[in-house]
């Protein structure tokens, strides 16, 4: 009796088989048509909807949701777009395509699989696939760059992405919410966060704005970073970061660390962007947040990024909402003027142990499809609305500025933007370099040609002066001013307007590189 079941199996598994052969379509590898196979194959590709192949930044990608972690060490979960190697296509193929060969000795055609040569010359196609080009994928509804809404999951074209639901519930939207709708939705968001500490009306709007542009990054052309910072841990920072993740995904932020190095950070950043997240966590930053790829990130549409274990570089597109937290967080350098910081202060020992009759995670989780909405019906209200909000502008995201900024203070808001100033008094690099500065102009002048060494010369017997150099170029012992770190320090700030004045590359004689103060 069992074998006769097993042999029933057998049958049926073979019929089965067959019968999906049938609706396959069938390809004849026939040696001197390589192109024409290649071809077929992917408009076999492009037939079969649960496929899901794309192109990516010269990449053929699918997409995947992958495991990863939170912050605390808790795991979560983000679509990915992972890069499709051969072996995966050569399976995929096998699947979607009937492939046969003529076998001489049989008289007959045999079933065969994917051909290794087949996929390599698909995948070294770059350039000539039909495949869509995809931006991302999204998790809510979303609008497109005109202010159009898309409700229906599914692929964009016009767009580029990818909506996937993925069993969440979202109310219908209005096509045309009024002003009265769009205080309405901000109230929701505002009651979202209201335990939380804030110092400032300005801080408050960070998180909000936090909140919306993570829901619209992908059409935006840039955004830019969104920091919090407390003097305690468990304040509620990560909090902030896993609430902005929950609207725009649905799950908890996945985070990233700043690593032990500026080179180990920018591979994790790299990483995360090839695979494009919707939105990315620098979690407890506990050394200055700085890099020269974090300010391309937030400031370029396009970047040119190494794969890793390769030679081999692609141009991947950059959508993505990037945020911050840390004890204290410091931002320096370039990245000031990038960044928008939200501060808050519990004032008190032990902030985690505060207790609220509401759960903002939980909350979150329960409410998202409303919150959600909420936040699409302010972001639509305002691009049908005949309102207008003149500001200073905020360089570099002035599509930002636009679509999220000007939202928030036509509900009146205070400006997101009126922290920045906190960003420049708390930069510690621009510190050293204001001091430096006063201490030339003061002891040295306007317009004197100077050397490094002439400077620390003249420098030493001034006590205030001989600090403000320490400070930027002492020696690695920390006894001493070097040289030739205060020359690198001199070429990094050279024209860097501060206070009306910068520090000018005034030639070379002898070898050595000469300065000299101006006025801007």
């Amino acid at each position: 009796m069992n074998e006769n079941s097993d042999d029933n199996s057998g049958i049926r598994k073979r019929m089965a088989l067959e019968a999906a052969k049938k609706n396959r379509p069938q390809i004849t590898l026939t040696a001197g048509e390589l192109p024409a196979i290649v071809d077929a194959c992917e408009q076999a590709l492009l037939q079969d909807s649960s496929c899901e192949l794309y192109q990516r930044g010269g990449l053929i990608v699918h997409p995947v949701l992958a495991r990863t972690k939170a912050a605390g060490r808790r795991d979560t979960s983000t679509w990915r777009l992972l890069q499709v190697r051969q072996a995966f296509l050569i399976d995929l193929l096998t699947q979607v395509v009937a492939f046969r060969k003529f076998d001489n000795r049989r008289g007959d055609f045999v079933p065969r699989d994917c051909p290794p040569q087949v996929a390599e010359t698909f995948l070294a196609r770059e350039g000539h696939w039909r495949l869509p080009h995809l931006l991302g994928v999204t998790n809510a509804p979303y609008l497109k760059a005109d202010g159009t809404l898309v409700e229906t999951p599914g692929y964009d074209a016009e767009s580029g992405l990818l909506f996937r639901d993925d069993g969440c519930t979202f109310p219908q939207i209005a096509a045309e919410p009024s002003k009265d709708d769009a205080v309405a939705a901000l109230g929701l968001l505002e009651n979202l966060i209201a335990t939380f500490p804030f110092v400032t009306d300005a801080d408050r709007t960070v998180a909000l704005s936090a909140f919306l542009t993570a829901l619209d990054r992908r059409a935006m052309t840039t955004a830019p970073l969104h920091a919090f910072t407390a003097p305690t841990a468990g304040t509620g920072k990560s909090m902030l970061a896993d609430l902005t993740s929950i609207l725009a995904t649905g799950q908890l932020a996945p985070v990233i660390s700043q690593g032990r190095t500026i080179e180990e950070f920018e591979k994790r950043l790299a990483s995360v962007l090839l695979q494009g997240d919707t939105m990315v966590s620098i979690d407890n930053c506990d050394a200055e947040l700085e890099g020269a790829l974090l300010c391309q990130t937030l400031t370029q549409q396009r970047l040119t990024i190494r794969l890793l274990g390769q030679s081999r570089t692609v141009e991947a597109p950059v959508s993505i909402a990037v945020l911050a937290n840390g004890n204290n967080l410091e931002i320096v350098g370039d990245l000031t003027r990038r960044c928008l910081l939200c501060s808050m202060d519990a004032r008190c020992e032990r902030p985690e142990l505060r207790r609220f009759n509401l759960d903002p995670i939980a909350y979150a989780q329960e409410h998202r499809g409303v919150l959600v909405a909420a936040g699409l019906t302010i972001l639509r209200g305002w691009h049908v609305s005949r309102e207008r909000v003149a500001v200073v502008p905020f360089g570099g995201f002035e599509d930002w500025s636009r679509r999220i900024r000007e939202p928030l203070i036509w509900l009146h808001c205070a400006d997101p933007c009126d922290t920045v100033a906190k960003l420049r008094d708390t930069d510690f690099k621009l510190v050293g370099l204001v001091a430096v500065l006063i201490q030339w102009r003061e002891h040295i002048g306007l317009h004197r040609r100077i050397a490094a060494r002439e400077l620390i010369e003249i420098a030493n017997p001034l006590a205030d002066f001989k600090a403000a150099l320490m400070a930027v170029a002492a020696n690695r012992r920390g006894d001493d001013i070097s040289p030739e770190r205060l020359g690198r320090w001199l070429k990094r700030h050279k024209n860097r307007v501060v206070d009306g004045v910068m520090m000018a590359f005034d030639g070379v004689r002898g070898g050595v590189l000469f300065w000299k103060l101006v006025a801007a």
